[in-house]
């Protein structure tokens, strides 16, 4: 596919532009959101590979392929998250809240909360 030889040849914004268009033409194809989870992806955009990678799922379950994506995009991103300064974080407001200590639990959260951009919306 054209998506294909733009990755291959690192021109992403043409691959994005293109997935944009055949989502435009085809909003019910789960291929498009394939292609643009792997063009989020190669631009290091993991968050929105993942929801591509989901919606692709979702209107495909049968696809593979888009399963395969989307499990390794989870495993990604875990791994990511078990090595961030934010997983240090939300594990001492854990032990402060074992140790009855909900303020500066709260303090650890919303600390969490700023290290990680996928949780702006977080309450």
């Amino acid at each position: 596919t054209r998506v294909d030889e733009y990755l291959d040849n690192n021109e992403l914004d043409k691959a994005f532009d293109e997935c944009e268009h055949a989502i435009q033409l085809n909003p019910e194809s789960a291929v498009p959101y394939l292609y643009r989870g792997d063009t989020y992806q190669e631009m290091g955009k993991l968050e929105l590979a993942l929801v591509d990678y989901r919606k692709a799922v979702e209107m495909d379950p049968d696809r593979k392929d888009a399963r395969v994506c989307l499990k390794n995009i989870e495993l990604e991103l875990e791994t990511i998250f078990e090595e961030s300064d934010a997983k240090l974080h939300l594990d001492r407001a854990l032990d402060l809240v074992y140790v009855n200590d909900p303020d500066a639990a709260l303090t650890e959260c919303e600390t969490a909360k700023s290290l990680l951009p996928g949780l702006e919306g977080a309450t």
